[in-house]
């Protein structure tokens, strides 16, 4: 063997030596890091980025593949999340270093940029993926994915892609230094939710269906008939077959400014929207004094079933159906909100100071004390999707 083989066996020993070194420092780290997840409950990445500021360890960055890469003692080393087992080392100056890793959401009306985390990126909404290369050793020859210009690498997805795959190829002399990274997506998109594509106001594709004869059993002694009630706590003006997405005629024959339907009340931070009737799909007699109007509150709202209400399809919330109170379900509408005026008088229960009220609302946004028909509240669900 010459001197130039002997050089070349010592240098490859010692680059052995070295990795070995370095693999045993980085599993002695994650034995650290799981007797410390027990203790702790911190998550991986959070451990490696506080072995980085107490400078153990050059740098990590979160592959988004069940990866992490960390840098350490000028060797780049690859972690794999779940068993968290050393699965690659390399020499880190052998190939190109990646690192500022960012996911941004462009608002494509102004162009500010928001960080793009789990669960919280609309399904079809582009995502822009920036990071930066260096090469030391060698040269920055391109990327297969998006542009390539002064060390730092951009490109926007269709907004459905569930990952993208990076290529990154650069040359020392002749020889070509390849670097892959897949960054997965997955995880950041969300399905597109009822509350992410209509207003509040709007009339939605919902429906109640026919009044049934189970749906009248139910009410007992409380359904006087299908016309307008003229006893007192009597619900009354539809009947079998009657739909219960249309509105009745009411009291001194006012006529709904909308035939029926369901609109947009409020929305959900859940993704669900809470809908109300557009019209009155009921009529109901009440009185004033303080004795009836307490015996109407606890019909209207303990004793009345409201579950008819609810759609047989499963878009609506089991047990959400109610009458409209006054109080937190339209207190936030301007009286000149056109879910105000709907051109009859109806009920909206109400709790004051402890006593107990029914308060109705007129066509212009004005109050009353008593009328007779009811408007109507339900929540659906964030199962609905477009």
């Amino acid at each position: 063997m010459g001197n130039n083989g002997i050089i070349a066996r010592t240098v490859q020993v010692k680059q052995d030596y070295e990795m070995e070194t370095v693999r045993e420092e980085v599993v002695l780290m994650l034995s650290d890091y799981t007797l410390k997840q027990y203790q702790t409950n911190q998550n991986l990445e959070d451990y490696l980025e506080q072995q980085v500021n107490e400078s153990k360890i050059e740098s990590v960055e979160n592959n988004r593949d069940g990866t992490h890469t960390i840098i350490i003692n000028d060797y780049m080393v690859t972690i794999d999340d779940e068993i968290l087992e050393v699965i690659d080392i390399t020499k880190a100056k052998a190939i190109p270093k990646i690192s500022n890793l960012k996911l941004v959401v462009v608002n494509a009306l102004d162009g500010t940029e928001t960080e793009a985390k789990d669960n919280e990126v609309l399904e079809g909404t582009p995502i822009k993926i920036t990071f930066d290369i260096s090469f030391e050793e060698g040269i920055l020859v391109g990327v297969n994915e998006g542009t390539l210009e002064n060390g730092k690498v951009e490109y926007t997805t269709n907004g459905f892609q569930q990952e993208v795959k990076f290529i990154i190829i650069g040359k020392i002399g002749e020889e070509e230094c390849v670097k892959t990274k897949t960054i997965i997506l997955k995880s950041l998109y969300r399905k597109q939710y009822i509350s992410d594509t209509v207003q509040i106001g709007d009339f939605v594709n919902y429906s109640a269906g026919q009044w049934t004869k189970s749906d009248i059993e139910k009410m007992g002694e409380l359904y006087e008939g299908s016309s307008l009630p003229t006893v007192l706590r009597k619900f009354g003006g539809f009947e079998i077959g009657t739909s219960k997405d249309e509105s009745i005629s009411t009291w001194r024959n006012l006529q709904n400014k909308y035939s029926g339907g369901w609109r947009v009340l409020s929305k959900n931070d859940d993704g669900s929207v809470n809908i109300i009737h557009a019209g009155t799909p009921e009529g109901y007699l009440s009185s004033s004094g303080y004795e009836n109007v307490k015996a109407s509150m606890e019909v209207l709202t303990e004793l009345r079933d409201w579950s008819m209400y609810e759609d047989t399809m499963g878009f609506s919330v089991p047990g959400s159906a109610r009458c409209v109170r006054f109080v937190g379900d339209l207190d936030h509408f301007a009286s000149g909100d056109s879910l105000w005026q709907i051109g009859v008088y109806y009920w909206a229960a109400s709790t004051l100071n402890g006593g107990k009220y029914l308060t109705t609302v007129n066509a212009s946004g004005s109050y009353r004390t008593f009328r007779w028909t009811i408007l109507f509240w339900s929540k659906t669900s964030c199962n609905i999707e477009r």
